[in-house]
């Protein structure tokens, strides 16, 4: 018995040794501002949007809402020249069938139908052209999608519901034909946003901290670790990035003095000496002082982790985007 209570004692002492230095990781999230694809000169990031169609199409859409349905950011209209031409070839409306839907619980019936709108959406600048199109292929005419609408008012015979399916018919295809155009060209913007446009998107770092109860650092754990994901929270994609570096000095200083207090001989605290040198140049990467995150990087690859080499690249290839888009911060206020 005495034996077994040695062996649980000695168990239970390796446990507590091992939790005084692990290391908790945790996401802190913050915005920037997405880099597009292609650059274009502030002067010439102007755009027009030409809608091209039968008279069906022509008469159930507003034209000129195109324009004030989506403007890309940063940019402004100018039909008679702009940089970018977005253009809408739109065809006719076409019912494959219409037919009523039984509600078998209820007992009601549902006007709907099955039809066709071919939509092509050409977006061109002299650096790119791209083409969208709502057909299962890239050729318009081949393999159309088919919608279907199906009335949200029901019906107790199957002959009110389609009389009110032809009554209504001129009304539900104008609907339609709304629904179908805004709702792809707000697919399609994506990726004019992704290929022209510096909108705010989320980022995210990883940081670690010394978290065991053996620890001397212990008592600044949970606060700091709150702390530093509310800190970069002030990170916003127009800036404050000067108010962030001054707030998270302490906890840069904190993380700091957890890694001096780790001997690397030890195989546990040289593992978490690793962890808490890549949160830092994470830190670092995310406030753009490259030159600070990249030796901390070098740190990480000196004890053999792979981490350090990817994080290098990735620094550089942040870097090499700045230079594209003559830029020093991907955090900057839009202007027109």
């Amino acid at each position: 018995m005495k034996t077994f209570f040695s062996i649980l004692f000695l168990l239970t002492l390796r446990v507590c040794v091992f939790a005084q230095y692990s290391t908790d990781k945790f996401s802190v999230y913050y915005n920037v501002r997405h880099i597009p694809e292609f650059y274009v000169e502030p002067q010439n990031r102007t755009f027009g949007v030409y809608f091209n169609a039968p008279k069906q199409i022509k008469n159930a859409v507003d034209f000129k809402n195109l324009y004030s349905f989506y403007t890309p950011l940063g940019w402004r209209p100018d039909k008679g020249n702009p940089y970018m031409i977005i253009n809408f070839e739109v065809n006719y409306l076409e019912i494959q069938k219409s037919y009523e839907i039984e509600d078998t619980i209820k007992r009601i019936f549902f006007p709907a139908m099955d039809y066709i709108i071919p939509i092509h959406i050409t977006v061109e600048t002299p650096q790119n052209e791209s083409g969208y199109t709502n057909a299962k292929n890239s050729f318009i005419m081949e393999e159309p999608t088919i919608y279907t609408y199906i009335s949200e008012k029901g019906f107790r015979t199957i002959e009110d519901a389609h009389d009110f399916f032809v009554d209504n018919k001129d009304i539900i295809i104008e609907e339609e034909i709304n629904r179908r155009i805004y709702e792809f060209y707000a697919e399609t913007q994506k990726r004019i946003n992704d290929n022209y446009v510096y909108y705010p998107r989320g980022e995210n770092i990883h940081v670690w901290l010394l978290d065991s109860k053996k620890n001397d650092f212990y008592k600044d754990y949970k606060k700091s670790k709150e702390n530093i994901k509310t800190i970069f929270q002030n990170l916003k994609a127009a800036g404050g990035q000067e108010d962030v570096i001054k707030e998270i000095k302490p906890y840069i200083e904190l993380i700091k003095a957890e890694i001096n207090s780790l001997n690397e001989k030890d195989k546990k605290q040289r593992s978490a000496k690793i962890n808490l040198l890549y949160g830092l140049s994470e830190i670092y990467y995310a406030l753009e002082i490259f030159d600070v995150s990249e030796d901390y990087a070098k740190q990480v690859s000196s004890f053999d982790d792979s981490r350090g080499e990817k994080q290098i690249k990735a620094i550089e290839k942040y870097k090499k985007e700045l230079e594209k888009h003559h830029i020093n911060s991907k955090h900057f206020e839009i202007t027109f």
